[in-house]
């Protein structure tokens, strides 16, 4: 019953569908609200809404002509002469309806009230007519429904609470009294006798209810039955996603407390380094204070005594008697002399740098203010191919050059191959097996941390395919590049003639296998001396009109685009060679 409510809701009322009519479109819609499409001008569109939910219907007009839109798709549904009598009734609809309508009131348990009961609140009906369209309670059943005269071949059925379900006869669109028994194919619609001999489906091929019913059946229920496996299978990978959903949210949480964590530490060990230095600065200028105050006190000391021996001497200058001077005159030189060599050149303290520690940390704040996780990198799936045994991965990222990245090739049956370190935006990875199918996952790594790439799948070649593009590869750049290199030498001497090995055009398959004769090699050009036919890498042809062929190809030569060797001649013929990519011959 999930979602199943929102089918059986009219687009216009927004309510179930009462006496539920098939528009042209295959939409759905109210009889009423039909109705009232064509009663309520364009700019008043509460009209239809107002139809339904009110208790009595309006007036059907005379005639219901006139077209409207579809509510659903805008499609504009155009009606015959009939007006809204001409759209055909959805009684697989109204079916539906009705059985929704009984499950909701087996499961809320509320009773069908009687529709004549005088009773407030009315009492629950025990029976319903269907000729009169009515609910009866058990005390007026008898009363008001009594099995007498007409009323007793009334049909009587459990209380319900539309009678609309109970028409079980499909009538004709076309012929309103007459019900449907045939089927069109053409049409793939129900139609009456009477359209099959005189109505528009004449001429169209029908075949019986019973015969069509069956097989529509089955295909619907197949239709239905793939569509319940689709909707598990979604079901599956909904819940996969939500699993998925999850994890990433506690990984996230997970990783937000760990940067939090260890932001945490980085600042307790930033607290303690900034105690510790503190505390070895005034380690430093407390012993380099002591050494500096060691000599002020040492000159202070030297001060004070030379002080003192001064005012001695300036006394001894002052004697006047010279008996007096000359008896100490000698003593008072004498300490003169000594504080004299006291103030000694004496520089020790200029040693001592008064700037011994200093701190600079700005490459330390330059690496916190780079403190950051890097990017995701991105797969660059254009640039990316594979063949049997080898695969390039290209991708992008904005992170720095210090970054490096790990490439993960992973497969389901086999081990993982992996590329660590690498310092650029592509690589080769190698070790891979043919024919299997790896998901390739780039991992950004810097100092803060790493993240991973989505996965791409990428499938590798089978080694035929491998061989067959490598072959081809070699084919169309190695002759060409041996000949027009300036190291190839185009008929180095030797005594040994190399065996041929050419298609004739008009040679059949048994005369180009048959062992040819030797032949002598004749002199080319003016000289009457034989030559020597020189070894090459190439196969020439044995006699004119055959063509000269490299030796590890079987090819065709192209047909346009051939240009002539410059001084290159064909040993056998004496004639020039020509060439077309990696095609040699000679004419």
């Amino acid at each position: 019953m999930e979602g199943l409510e929102d089918e059986l809701t009219c687009p216009v009322c927004l309510e179930l569908y009462t006496c539920p009519l098939l528009l042209p479109c295959h939409h759905n819609l109210c009889r009423r609200c039909a109705e009232a499409f064509l009663e309520t001008p364009v700019d008043e569109p509460e009209g239809a809404q107002a139809a339904c939910s009110s208790g009595p219907p309006p007036p059907p007009p005379e005639e219901n002509l006139g077209s409207f839109a579809c509510p659903t798709c805008r499609e504009e549904v155009r009606l015959g002469d009939r007006g809204v009598d001409g759209l055909r009734k959805n009684l697989l609809l109204q079916n539906i309806i009705e059985r929704f309508k009984h499950a909701q009131s087996q499961w809320k348990r509320d009773a069908v009230p009687c529709l004549v009961c005088d009773a407030t609140p009315p009492r629950d009906a025990v029976k319903s007519c269907t000729n009169c369209r009515l609910s009866y309670c058990g005390d007026c059943l008898p009363l008001r429904h009594p099995a007498l005269g007409v009323l007793a071949s009334h049909q009587l059925v459990k209380p319900v609470e539309s009678f609309d379900a109970l028409q079980k006869t499909v009538m004709c669109p076309d012929h309103k009294n007459k019900p449907v028994e045939l089927y069109c194919k053409k049409d793939g619609a129900p139609v009456c006798s009477l359209c099959k001999l005189v109505g528009k489906h004449k001429e169209h091929d029908v075949a019986a209810l019973e015969e069509v019913f069956g097989g529509k059946k089955e295909d619907l229920q197949k239709v239905v039955k793939e569509m319940e496996g689709k909707i598990e299978k979604e079901t599956t990978k909904v819940k996969e996603l939500e699993t998925r959903k999850a994890a990433m949210e506690n990984h996230g949480a997970q990783v937000k407390s760990q940067i939090q964590t260890q932001c945490n530490e980085l600042i307790s060990i930033i607290r303690e380094r900034e105690v510790a230095m503190v505390a070895k600065v005034d380690e430093v200028v407390r012993d380099d204070t002591a050494k500096i105050q060691t000599f002020i006190d040492s000159s202070q000391e030297k001060v004070k005594n030379a002080n003192s021996c001064l005012a001695y001497a300036n006394e001894a200058v002052k004697e006047t008697d010279p008996a007096c001077f000359l008896q100490t005159e000698q003593l008072v030189k004498g300490r003169v002399d000594k504080s004299n060599s006291m103030f000694g050149n004496n520089e020790q303290h200029t040693h001592i740098p008064t700037d011994r520690v200093s701190v600079d940390l700005s490459s330390v704040k330059s690496l916190l203010k780079g403190l950051d996780l890097p990017h995701a990198p991105v797969i660059s799936q254009e640039k990316c191919n594979a063949t049997a045994h080898e695969a390039t991965v290209s991708w992008d990222t904005d992170d720095g050059q210090d970054s490096k990245f790990d490439v993960v090739c992973s497969c389901l049956d086999d081990t993982p191959v992996n590329m660590l370190n690498i310092q650029r935006n592509s690589c080769k990875v190698k070790g891979l097996k043919a024919s299997k199918c790896y998901s390739v996952t780039v991992i950004s790594k810097t100092k803060s941390g790493t993240a991973k790439s989505n996965s791409f799948p990428m499938e590798t070649t089978s080694e035929s395919v491998a061989e067959t593009m490598i072959m081809e590869e070699d084919i169309k750049a190695s002759p060409a590049k041996s000949l027009l290199s300036p190291s190839y030498v185009p008929f180095p001497s030797t005594k040994t003639v190399p065996t041929c090995n050419v298609r004739s055009s008009g040679a059949t398959k048994s005369e180009s296998r048959a062992p040819r004769k030797k032949r002598v090699s004749q002199p080319i050009g003016p000289s009457t001396q034989p030559t020597q036919q020189p070894e090459s890498r190439y196969q020439y042809p044995s006699h004119p009109g055959q063509q000269c062929y490299p030796v590890a190809e079987s090819v065709t030569r192209p047909v346009s685009q051939d240009k002539e060797i410059e001084g290159e001649i064909c040993p056998r013929c004496g004639k020039s060679l020509r060439s077309s990519d990696h095609v040699y011959w000679c004419r």
